[in-house]
């Protein structure tokens, strides 16, 4: 969870990025200047633009930048977390850059009051 109060507090700006098949770094569109043969897919070239999911950010096992697809389920958990319904649990903690502690934390698995279905949609998120 400590990742998730880095992610929830930084600009949406700053936490997303195109990832794969948009030509920058990747070999799956047309060739720009980060593409280093031309944007053609072989075996020996490595992305050099990463992304991670929004499930990699709450397992601690990524960083900003998430990818495209997961945008909207981050700003949907971030929003519900910190102007939403988890305010007045998260909003002192998380959405200040720290650690949730036992009430935020009941709010965000809450699928009826609190943020479950937010959360439980940015977990699966693969």
């Amino acid at each position: 969870m400590r990742s998730l109060a880095l992610l929830l507090v930084l600009p949406m700006s700053m936490a997303t990025t195109a990832c794969g098949g948009d030509g920058e770094g990747s070999d799956a569109g047309p060739a720009d200047a980060a593409d280093i043969d031309g944007g053609a897919v072989d075996a020996t070239t490595v992305d050099v633009a990463v992304c991670h999911t929004c499930s990699d950010i709450l397992m601690g096992s990524g960083e900003p930048p998430l990818c495209s697809g997961s945008e909207a389920l981050f700003t949907a958990l971030n929003a519900c977390t910190c102007t939403g319904a988890c305010m007045g649990a998260c909003g002192m903690n998380v959405c200040m850059g720290g650690a949730p502690d036992t009430a935020c934390t009941s709010c965000l698995q809450d699928t009826a009051a609190g943020c479950g279905n937010e959360y439980a949609a940015c977990a699966m998120d693969t």
